[in-house]
């Protein structure tokens, strides 16, 4: 092997060297990592991983940036008055993934599977990926939490519009 190939080769090594270090520290930024770095002792891809909206949600919810108004990432955005969903309840995440009205019929299947084979246990734990589950049942889970987001993205961005709209109706009266 040539110096040049050696050397890069070396450099690759220290890149991913590097990358492996920086992920860990970030897995030790909050309570919902931290847990996650140990129960899955170590790095690999996870069946969920495919890019698609439940994928999404899990990793956010893992890192505790879900943009639901109460989450800390986001509040700043929002005065006091509009922290709340359009239902009067603070827009947590467990309130929007699990709680809220406006998105029972995209739930029900999910809950009544979940109680039937996990009892009282959290669904918060299926999202995050803690419970151990069978296979489909996990999936039925993210694919229901992928839609409720969708839709609560959707709603989100209608309500932005209604907003600005009258914003703009307000500006226009002064």
């Amino acid at each position: 092997m040539s110096k040049k190939r050696m050397r890069k080769v070396e450099l690759e090594r220290r890149v991913q060297e590097v990358g492996r270090r920086r992920s860990e520290e970030q897995l030790q930024k909050n309570e919902r990592t931290r847990r996650y770095a140990q129960e899955k002792g170590e790095m690999k891809l996870e069946p969920y991983v495919d890019g698609q909206e439940r994928a999404v949600v899990r990793l956010m919810m893992r890192g505790d940036c879900l943009p639901v108004r109460m989450n800390e990432c986001v509040r700043w955005k929002y005065g006091e008055d509009e922290r709340r969903c359009t239902r009067g309840e603070e827009e947590t995440e467990r309130h929007v993934l699990f709680e809220c009205v406006l998105y029972e019929r995209l739930r029900k299947k999910r809950v009544k599977r979940w109680r039937e084979e996990r009892g009282d246990e959290d669904l918060v734990e299926g999202v995050l990926g803690f419970a151990v589950t069978f296979a489909d049942l996990e999936q039925l889970v993210l694919r229901s939490v992928g839609k409720i987001w969708k839709e609560q993205k959707r709603r989100e961005r209608e309500r932005k519009i209604k907003g600005k709209a009258l914003m703009a109706i307000e500006w226009k009266v002064k």
